[in-house]
């Protein structure tokens, strides 16, 4: 399970959710989404993409986030990812899942158990 010291949030033009992994927050797991550009790309190929190593060189796409109390498991097309937010403040959780509940679309679930 990766520990997570706080979270990046963007909801203009693009929608990203961002984890910061500690120890030092200088690795992130972010999820990103840009729906200006989905009205010109296949239905297929709308999708929040999913990245947590930036020399991977293919995209990996969401297909469920899960929220509990304390921890957010986030599933994709090849990994699955336990995130430990009970470090991250209470705001920053709350603006996360607004900006995440707009990228969730037919391919991904959301669940929130609060």
């Amino acid at each position: 399970m990766k520990r997570v010291e706080f979270i990046n949030i963007g909801d203009e033009p693009d929608l990203i959710v961002s984890f910061a992994i500690a120890p030092s927050a200088h690795r992130s797991l972010t999820l990103l989404q840009s729906p200006q550009y989905e009205s010109l790309i296949p239905k297929y190929e709308r999708v929040v993409s999913v990245c947590f190593d930036p020399s991977e060189v293919d995209e990996d796409s969401l297909r469920s986030v899960q929220w509990g109390q304390t921890i957010v498991t986030i599933k994709t097309g090849r990994h699955e990812y336990k995130l430990d937010i009970s470090a991250v403040e209470a705001i920053e959780i709350t603006k996360a899942k607004t900006v995440l509940r707009k990228m969730i679309k037919n391919e991904a679930s959301y669940a929130d158990s609060d």
